[in-house]
């Protein structure tokens, strides 16, 4: 992807500083910087009243302070009172604290929904801060993230030095010298203040649990429950293996029987499946394959030779772009090979190309796991 829409998210309860500190990482230490489009937090009625009155006021709110002395254009990022998201209970009532069972369901379903809506934009780029609120957010937020997190996004962890975290008057690391008087009495300087944060690594699951998934709006626990049983029922599928030069395609020991242009088609698919292209899950257009035209050709002139009329036909059909029906016939065939070949016992749906129509898009693809999948072109 060439330039994302970088979002921050952030859980947060009573000490909004988390999300200063966390925008001071991405925009000063992180390297490359990130160029922050916008803000979310996620928080209770009284961590809302406290973002506006610390962050958000004109004159003195510290998101402002920081934009003045770091040389940031605060227009730039969208962060206001419609970018803080005050958490209900199950009744809809905003909540001033997470305190009962029915508050932690409530709000693990919330931060569900929003993830999932906020990543089903192709676009963005989410860096998710949980170093904020009660621990009931902090750790729907990494859930939310591990089923539907994408290849792009990030999941972050604010570090500061014990004697100024949450302190009143530290919101980030200054440029100019600036004395804070720590609980423990001693005098730390916000300008050598170290804000450390942690990219955690997760496990990403929206690409194992297909397309389902993201359509889920039925609630935390059932969502978990409906991803435990895919992954209890997920078969050990066979590998993949395709073998360009030798014309040959096999899923375990099987072979498929294809012709070159169907191994040609088919190896792309398998390739933008193996480097995760397209939105981030392997799944491309049409009008993305026919940017791999040529890539296409070079593999179908290795199986013919350079010379051959096989090449100049299919170089004149191209000329222009992938005719769809074409195409589609192509997969057709392609699918109806598989579907003969495959053993009983063998889950075909991982093997055959699918079609799904999402962002205003036909986009085709593999569900089979990248790891499933060998590729040998030389």
């Amino acid at each position: 992807m060439g330039v994302w829409r970088e979002i921050l998210v952030a859980v947060a309860g009573l000490t909004p500083q988390v999300i200063t500190e966390t925008l001071y990482y991405l925009t000063q230490e992180r390297d490359p910087p990130v160029a922050v489009a916008a803000i979310h937090v996620l928080t209770t009625q009284p961590g809302g009243q406290r973002i506006l009155s610390d962050l958000l006021t004109l004159d003195d709110g510290r998101f402002y302070a920081f934009c003045r002395e770091y040389d940031l254009d605060p227009t730039t990022i969208a962060f206001d009172a419609e970018h803080i998201h005050v958490l209900t209970d199950a009744a809809g009532v905003p909540l001033d604290d997470i305190r009962t069972a029915g508050d932690s369901a409530a709000v693990a379903d919330q931060i569900l929904d929003f993830i999932r809506h906020l990543t089903d934009a192709p676009a963005t780029r989410l860096h998710c801060s949980l170093a904020g609120g009660r621990k009931t957010q902090s750790v729907s937020l990494g859930f939310a993230l591990q089923l539907y997190g994408r290849p792009q996004d990030t999941l972050l962890h604010v570090l500061v030095d014990e004697a100024i975290e949450g302190h009143p008057d530290f919101f980030y690391p200054s440029r100019a010298s600036r004395l804070i008087r720590s609980r423990d009495g001693r005098r730390i300087n916000a300008r050598t203040a170290r804000v450390d944060v942690a990219e955690i690594p997760y496990v990403r699951l929206r690409d194992k649990l297909f397309t389902g998934l993201p359509q889920l709006t039925s609630g935390f626990a059932p969502t978990i429950k409906y991803v435990q049983h895919t992954l209890d029922t997920l078969p050990d599928q066979p590998p993949l293996v395709i073998e360009l030069v030798r014309r040959k395609v096999c899923i375990g020991v099987t072979p498929i029987a294809l012709e070159p242009m169907e191994i040609v088609l088919y190896t792309q698919v398998a390739l933008a499946r193996v480097q995760q292209v397209g939105r981030g899950d392997g799944f491309v257009t049409l009008k993305e394959l026919n940017g791999k035209r040529d890539e296409m050709l070079r593999r179908y002139e290795r199986l013919y030779g350079a010379y051959s009329g096989h090449v100049d036909n299919l170089r004149q059909a191209w000329k222009k772009r992938i005719p769809p029906a074409r195409f589609l016939s192509r997969i057709s065939k392609i699918n109806r090979k598989i579907r003969q070949a495959v053993p009983d016992g063998v889950d075909v749906t991982f093997y055959v190309v699918t079609s799904h129509k999402r962002y205003g898009a036909t986009r085709y693809g593999l569900y089979l796991s990248p790891q499933r999948i060998e590729l040998q072109e030389a």
